[in-house]
């Protein structure tokens, strides 16, 4: 098991960038009562929330990009905050990867299309099978029409 034991209620790790924050905003609001977990947004900029929507044991924090610095004193990169997050949680709160067997944890990680984050899903499905793991397929380019 990880470093916490189970605890009650559903875990919920859920994250994602500022393209998702509509989606993420309404799935918080409809999870349970009882959940915790943590929340994770990447975002270029401050981030306008009148109120938390979700649950009072879901712990929101806002990774914003215009306040971190990346190599070489330049902002830092898409996702970059997201995978450090991520990576941070993944350290605290899952075993070792090993063999499947059920983790008591439901983890949506959107940033679809940002190679870091893609890659460290992939990771993540590969290192532990029996995580309950969502994360959106990158959008497919859509083939237009050449101009004749």
């Amino acid at each position: 098991m990880s470093r916490h034991e189970a605890e009650q209620g559903s875990h919920f790790l859920l994250a994602g960038v500022g393209a998702d924050a509509s989606f993420l905003g309404r799935l918080v609001s409809i999870l349970p009562a009882d959940g915790y977990g943590q929340f994770f947004l990447e975002s270029g900029g401050a981030i306008e929330m009148e109120y938390w929507p979700g649950p009072a044991g879901i712990i929101p924090s806002w990774l914003r990009r215009d306040q971190a610095m990346g190599s070489a004193q330049s902002p830092a990169q898409p996702g970059s905050l997201l995978v450090q997050a991520l990576s941070a949680w993944t350290d605290e709160w899952l075993p070792e990867p090993g063999p499947a067997f059920d983790l008591p944890y439901t983890i949506w990680i959107g940033g679809a299309g940002i190679g870091e984050v893609d890659a460290f899903c992939a990771y993540l499905e590969g290192a532990y099978p029996g995580l309950h793991l969502h994360h959106p397929e990158p959008p497919k380019e859509v083939p237009t029409m050449a101009r004749f």
